[in-house]
């Protein structure tokens, strides 16, 4: 575990090396998320898509989690029993079901990296979806750790609010913008859309 001034200096030198591309697309991504939810699940207001994404996010990369959340919605509609298989862990099924369900998705989801990822994709700014990426970035080391306790978490996700404000860009941008950054160089990903959240 670092220092929050150690964290704060590992993101500064990564948001200075992403470039205006990936700037571009760090300060549309949730907002292209959020419209690509609400296309997944049409019927579903964009609070409840977003939970519903949200839900089936973790370990998923972006393309799947659309398709998994667009199928198991069209499941539901269609009044068919929750699947057991296929649409990645089992509990995170049983989440998004509850969500499509009524369950308000903040009732329905847990762990800081999965109810932030909701919040960015709902419109919230300062949340951050602390993944394994905005952790390595955090670090400073493309082979970091991936995971961390939730008092670190909260640590790299104050950590990103401060230097958003320093460059005055949101949190949830910064996040983003960086998360492209680092993909794209260290795991050599180039997307369309970007694969954030996995």
């Amino acid at each position: 575990m670092l220092t929050p001034a150690e964290y704060r200096r590992n993101i500064r030198k990564v948001y200075r090396r992403t470039s205006p591309a990936d700037m571009a697309q760090g300060l549309q991504w949730y907002e292209d998320a959020q419209r690509r939810a609400c296309e997944a699940a049409p019927h579903l207001t964009a609070e409840y898509a977003a939970g519903v994404v949200a839900a089936l996010s973790p370990m998923t990369g972006w393309s799947t989690n659309l398709d998994n959340a667009e199928k198991l919605a069209a499941v539901h509609l269609a009044g068919e029993p929750m699947p057991t298989e296929g649409y990645g862990f089992k509990r995170n099924t049983a989440k998004a079901w509850a969500i499509l369900d009524g369950l308000h998705p903040m009732d329905a989801l847990r762990g800081p990296k999965v109810t932030a990822f909701y919040r960015n994709i709902v419109g919230c700014p300062h949340s951050v979806t602390v993944d394994r990426w905005a952790i390595r970035i955090a670090y400073y080391d493309p082979d970091g750790p991936t995971t961390v306790s939730d008092k670190e978490y909260a640590i790299i996700a104050d950590a990103f609010r401060t230097v958003a404000t320093e460059v005055g860009i949101t949190a949830r941008q910064l996040q983003a913008a960086t998360w492209v950054y680092y993909r794209r160089v260290h795991a050599r990903a180039v997307f369309d859309p970007p694969k954030i959240g996995e």
